[in-house]
C-alpha cells in the first residue's frame, strides 16, 4: 500500500512539474506578417513560420506582406530576415518571390537602421512558397 501511495504522489508531482514548464521552444507558430507587426511582443523569442514577399539585396533582406509593400519601400510592413553567409549563397534565386521562412522572431531587433517591424533570425527553413491549388466548387447550373 505504501509503494502504491508513493507512486501516486510521484505521478502527481510530475504532472504539476510538467504543467509549469514553458512551452517547447522548438514548437513552430504559424503566423502572418500582419500578426507579427500588430503584436510583436506576443511572438518575441518564439519560433515562427511566415509567408510573404521576400527581397534579398545588399542591406535589405526582408519579407513583406506583399510585393507592393516591397516596391514602395514600406519597410514597417516588413520583417528583417537575418541570413548567414551560406544561406545567402543558397537562396540567390529566391530573390523577389514569395517565400516561407521559419526562424526565431525578435521584436526588438529591427534590421538595418531599425527600419523594419522586427526580425527573424536563426533561420531554420527558407524556400519558395507555392500556394496550394484552389478547389473550385461546381456551380448549380453545371457551368
Amino acid at each position: 500500500m505504501k509503494i502504491m501511495m508513493k507512486k501516486i504522489i510521484l505521478l502527481a508531482s510530475l504532472n504539476l512539474w510538467f504543467a509549469y514548464l514553458p512551452a517547447q521552444a522548438s514548437s513552430v507558430v504559424e503566423v502572418s506578417i500582419a500578426q507579427l507587426i500588430a503584436s510583436p511582443e506576443r511572438f518575441d523569442g518564439k519560433l515562427v513560420s511566415v509567408v510573404g514577399f521576400f527581397q534579398n539585396e545588399m542591406e535589405e533582406s526582408a519579407i513583406y506582406l506583399n510585393r507592393d509593400e516591397m516596391v514602395q519601400a514600406i519597410r514597417k510592413n516588413g520583417i528583417w530576415i537575418e541570413l548567414n553567409s551560406s544561406q545567402m549563397q543558397s537562396i540567390t534565386k529566391l530573390h523577389n518571390d514569395y517565400a516561407k521562412i521559419e526562424g526565431l522572431f525578435s521584436a526588438t531587433e529591427r534590421g538595418h537602421f531599425g527600419l523594419w517591424s522586427g526580425s527573424i533570425k536563426d533561420i531554420k527553413k527558407i524556400f519558395r512558397w507555392t500556394p496550394p491549388p484552389i478547389k473550385r466548387k461546381k456551380s448549380l447550373t453545371g457551368h
